[in-house]
């Protein structure tokens, strides 16, 4: 927090933080067992989101805030149809759990690192599913790619933009942001109709929207940085 805040941190500091980590994980439960129905949330971007329901797309997600809560528009709105990708080694412990809460949002998880992973998120968005992943954490033997973010070099995950590039639907960011009590805001943002990667040079043309992808990651981690719930050396080479 000290890159955004320009200040040495200080106990409130780290109190205030936790605070907000651990509001916004009891309020997955909440949001699991009755889609949210008690939280106040403002979105912003609908628009855009009105615009593709029915014709499929990929919600890039982060561990800014609250992941979860896209489930509270999925869980209350009919007509958005919300997919979830997971990375397998933590599916098993999730579906038991929202089993116990909610069936049907355990129905909504597709498991990544599978054989049929692929072809089962492209008949997902083919079907018109909005289907969400995170794209800022870099996981055990995951490619990934640098990007400049919040003044020094960061490790992404190149997987959800190889993933964009391969179903050849829209990418839309979003950040579901804490802003204390029952409160949240949701913020969607159009990062591209499709990604379009150069065959002579994909990887410096795939780097090119990630770098996009993290500049808008920091934008919102400076407005809101009580958010940041990558709670380790987030610029620790991999």
């Amino acid at each position: 927090m000290e890159r955004v805040l320009s200040k040495k941190i200080n106990y409130f500091d780290i109190f205030r933080h936790y605070h907000f980590f651990a509001s916004v994980f009891l309020d997955r439960v909440f949001i699991l067992n009755d889609g949210g129905k008690d939280l106040v949330i403002n979105v912003y971007g609908e628009s855009i989101i009105s615009e593709l329901q029915g014709k499929g797309c990929l919600l890039f997600g982060s561990h800014l805030g609250s992941f979860e809560i896209v489930r509270a528009l999925g869980l209350s709105s009919q007509s958005i149809r919300l997919k979830v990708l997971m990375n397998n080694s933590i599916t098993e412990n999730t579906n038991t759990i929202l089993n116990n809460l909610n069936p049907e949002a355990a129905k909504s998880i597709i498991r990544i690192g599978e054989a049929h992973s692929l072809l089962r998120i492209k008949e997902m968005a083919d079907s018109g599913n909005m289907v969400a992943l995170l794209a800022d954490r870099v996981v055990k033997k995951e490619k990934s790619m640098p990007c400049e973010f919040l003044g020094k070099k960061a490790d992404f995950p190149s997987g959800p933009f190889t993933l964009a590039g391969i179903l050849k639907v829209p990418v839309v960011l979003f950040f579901g942001i804490y802003k204390g009590g029952n409160r949240y805001d949701i913020y969607f943002e159009k990062l591209a109709d499709q990604f379009q990667f150069d065959e002579k040079d994909e990887e410096n043309s795939k780097q090119k929207w990630m770098q996009r992808y993290a500049d808008r990651l920091a934008h919102y981690s400076k407005q809101d940085p009580f958010n940041w719930f990558n709670f380790f050396d987030y610029w620790e080479e991999n």
